[in-house]
């Protein structure tokens, strides 16, 4: 139910609440309720007028909105995904040469003035989004020469601790 037609509601069931003996007021009660989905003594409270439902979200206004943290993303991918620390650094470099559609100068303002904290608490939602390609090569695609230099030498050591150890030679007897 929107919050458009709860108040529609509410108008409406307030004057039948009023009106009603007690015995009524808990089944009109029980209703709203059910309906709107509200505690039944906050239901009690609003339908008796000694509270009004709230009109807006508790708590500060977002600073960022969503055009920022577009532009903060196509940001963060031209740089390669870097960490949020180094990013606020290098932004100071990035901003004159980088050209973005959602670049404004209230845009630019606030990504000069951007913590890493909140930069790490927008990212969030893309961090972990699969890329364009992979970031490093996987190991088939290593060189043969380094893969063969780590295992001969493995082999060596292998070797060299299984011939010197007691263990392996033939007891006598």
């Amino acid at each position: 139910m929107t919050l458009e037609a709860r108040r529609q509601y509410l108008t409406a069931i307030r004057e039948r609440y009023r009106q009603s003996t007690k015995k009524e007021k808990g089944t009109v009660l029980d209703e709203f309720t059910q309906v709107c989905g509200y505690s039944r003594k906050y239901a009690i409270r609003i339908l008796t007028g000694r509270v009004e439902p709230r009109t807006r979200k508790p708590g500060p206004k977002p600073k960022y909105g969503q055009r920022f943290v577009l532009c903060l993303k196509e940001l963060w991918e031209a740089m390669g995904r870097i960490c949020s620390k180094k990013m606020v650094v290098a932004i100071r470099d990035w901003l004159p040469n980088f050209k973005s559609r959602l670049l404004a100068a209230d845009v630019k303002r606030q990504l000069r003035e951007v913590s890493p904290a909140t930069i790490d608490r927008l990212l969030r939602p893309f961090r972990h989004a699969p890329q364009d390609g992979p970031k490093t090569a996987p190991a088939s695609a290593r060189t043969p020469r380094q893969s063969s230099i780590r295992s001969t030498r493995l082999s060596e050591l292998c070797l060299s601790r299984c011939s010197a150890s007691p263990a392996t030679t033939a007891p006598s007897f």
